[in-house]
């Protein structure tokens, strides 16, 4: 079956991967700061960064 997304599997476990790593990064004071190279890298930023409460983003797209 599957998903209808493009990769959505490995999209899915790298995003919980990268989530991981930016809460461990957050938790011990540092400024974790995620360089990507497609629009699915935020999933992950996102749910790493929001486990320690509400936050802010800035995010730059070249296609906007």
């Amino acid at each position: 079956m599957g998903t209808r997304i493009r990769n959505g599997y490995g999209i899915r476990d790298f995003s919980l991967q990268l989530a991981a790593e930016v809460a461990k990064v957050q938790e011990s004071g540092d400024f974790p700061l995620i360089i990507g190279g497609d629009c699915s890298i935020l999933l992950g930023a996102l749910v790493g960064s929001r486990r320690m409460g509400p936050i802010s983003l800035i995010h730059i797209d070249g296609h906007s």
